[in-house]
Parts: C-alpha cells; structure tokens; sequence
C-alpha cells in the first residue's frame, strides 16, 4: 500500500477522531505522518497523548495523498496557525482528500488565511 496520509495534531482533539482513523490507516498498510502545529506532543480531550512526527507546512501536500482533521478543540488552534491552513489549503488545491468530523471544517480551514501562499 502506498497511501499516505497526514493526521493533523492540536490541542484538545476530540481523542476518537484522532486515533481511531491513524489506527485504522496503518493497520491497513497506509503511510501515517501526525503533524502539530508547534509542539512535539499533544493530549486529546480525555488524555491521550499523540507525538508529532513533522510541523505542518504546505509542503507536506506534495508526498501525501489524504488529511485527517480531528474535532474537539484543536480546530480552533489549528485554524490559527499558518503553516496548518497553508496545508490544508493546498491539499484541496491539488484535489486531495480530507476527512473531518464536521463537514465544513475543511471550508473553514481553507477560507482563514486567504493570504497565505
């Protein structure tokens, strides 16, 4: 299986909506990078920590083919940062796939920062 994809890591995620998809993806042979958006580990909404493997940048889009977005509070953190919507804005760009627990969530991460090349 030569599928990779991207699970972006913040704050407070909703711990179900990380881990379960990052699970899943590498039992079934898919490549799994955890990219945050400053720290080198997070802890879910009920604890559970998750390493980071890379920052999120844009340039990730070009290696990897999907996105995972978690809920729970990371969102908002990752809606502030620049290198996250800079990713999340060139997947869809390239005509990637993403995955987030709320529909719009991709929309939203796409529209904040439109300055961002």
């Amino acid at each position: 299986n030569n599928i990779k994809v991207i699970c972006l890591a913040g704050p407070r995620s909703a711990d179900p909506e990380l881990h379960h998809p990052r699970l899943r993806l590498r039992q079934d042979g898919a490549g799994v990078l955890v990219a945050g958006i400053g720290e080198n580990e997070y802890r879910g909404k009920v604890g559970y920590p998750v390493k980071c493997d890379a920052r999120a940048t844009a340039d990730l889009a070009d290696t990897y083919h999907g996105l995972v977005i978690p809920g729970g509070g990371a969102p908002d953190q990752i809606r502030m940062d620049t290198g996250a919507c800079a990713l999340v804005r060139r997947m869809v760009e390239m005509g990637k796939h993403g995955w987030a627990s709320k529909r719009d969530r991709l929309e939203k991460l796409v529209a904040t920062k439109q300055a961002i090349a």
